[in-house]
C-alpha cells in the first residue's frame, strides 16, 4: 500500500507540465549523444550532467532520466543506418535493423526499436517498483558458481542455436573469450593476456570492439564503391510505419527481451 500512495505523488510530480517538457527536453538531448558512437548513456549523462546544475531535484532527475533512455534509443539509429553501434546494447541492432534498412526499411526498423526500448523500459521499472526486495534476495543468491553456469549455458546456447556453420560459431565464440580475458583478473587481481601493455590493464572496451568489428567492414565497402559508383540500397522506402505482420512479429520478441533482459539487468556486473 505504501509504494501505491508512493507512486501517486510521483505520478503528481512527473506529469506536471514543467516536468514533462523537462523530459522531452532530456530524451532529445540523451538522443543526440547517443547518435555518437562511442558514447553510452553513462557517458552521456556525464556530459550533460552539468545541465541540471541549479534545477529543482525533481526536475533534475527527470532530465537525467530522459538523457539515458533517449541515449539508449540514439544507440540504435547509428546501428541501424550506417551498422555502427552507438553503445554496447546496440550491437545486435546492427545486424538485424541494417538489414532491414539496406532493404528500405529503415523507418520500420527504428519504429521497431523504439517500441522496443519503451516497453522493455517501462517493464523493468515497474518490475523494479514493486519486486525489489525479492530481486534484492535473488542477487545476493549469485555467486562465482551461478555465474559460471549462466556463462556456460550461454556460450552452449550460442554454439547449437546458431545458423550456419557450427564451426564459425565455436570460433567466434573463442574470439570473444579470448577477448574478455584480457584485463586484470577480478579474483587475483593479475594481469591476464596484456603482454606486457599497462594500457590493457583495463581489458577491451566492447564498445571499442564493437565499433570495430560492424563499422570497418562497412567503411570498407564503400571504399569499395567509389566515388562515382551509385550504391542502389535506400535506407527509408515508401514503407513509413510498422506493417500488421511486423506487429505480429515483433510482439514475442518484444516480451522475451523484456523478461530475459530484466532478469540479466538485476545480477550485479
Amino acid at each position: 500500500m505504501d509504494t501505491l500512495i508512493d507512486l501517486g505523488g510521483g505520478f503528481a510530480s512527473a506529469l506536471e507540465p514543467v516536468s514533462l517538457a523537462f523530459a522531452l527536453l532530456g530524451v532529445l538531448l540523451g538522443t543526440v549523444v547517443g547518435v555518437l558512437p562511442g558514447i553510452g548513456p553513462i557517458s552521456a549523462i556525464a556530459i550533460l550532467i552539468p545541465v541540471s546544475f541549479g534545477m529543482e531535484p525533481v526536475h533534475g532527475l527527470i532530465l537525467l532520466c530522459g538523457i539515458y533512455y533517449g541515449s539508449m534509443y540514439g544507440g540504435s539509429i547509428t546501428a541501424t543506418l550506417i551498422k555502427t553501434p552507438g553503445e554496447v546494447a546496440s550491437a545486435v541492432t546492427a545486424i538485424e535493423g541494417y538489414e532491414m534498412a539496406r532493404r528500405g526499411r529503415g523507418k520500420a526498423a527504428l519504429a521497431t526499436a523504439a517500441i522496443g526500448s519503451f516497453l522493455a523500459g517501462t517493464l523493468a521499472i515497474i518490475g523494479l517498483t514493486f519486486l525489489s526486495p525479492v530481486l534484492v534476495k535473488l542477487a545476493n543468491v549469485f555467486g562465482a558458481t551461478e555465474y559460471f553456469l549462466l556463462m556456460a549455458t550461454a556460450l552452449l546456447l550460442a554454439s547449437t542455436m546458431s545458423a550456419g556453420s557450427r564451426a564459425k560459431a565455436l570460433i567466434s565464440i573463442f574470439i570473444g573469450l579470448a577477448v574478455g580475458l584480457v584485463g586484470l583478473d577480478f579474483q587475483t587481481g593479475l594481469p591476464r593476456q596484456t603482454f606486457g601493455m599497462s594500457l590493457l590493464s583495463d581489458g577491451i572496451d566492447f564498445t571499442i570492439f564493437a565499433m570495430a568489428l560492424f563499422a570497418i567492414p562497412e567503411a570498407i565497402r564503400n571504399l569499395a564503391l567509389g566515388r562515382g559508383a551509385k550504391d542502389e540500397i535506400q535506407s527509408f522506402g515508401e514503407d513509413k510505419w510498422m506493417t500488421k505482420q511486423d506487429w505480429q512479429r515483433s510482439a514475442g520478441p518484444w516480451a522475451r527481451g523484456s523478461v530475459v533482459g530484466f532478469i540479466i539487468g538485476i545480477l550485479p556486473g
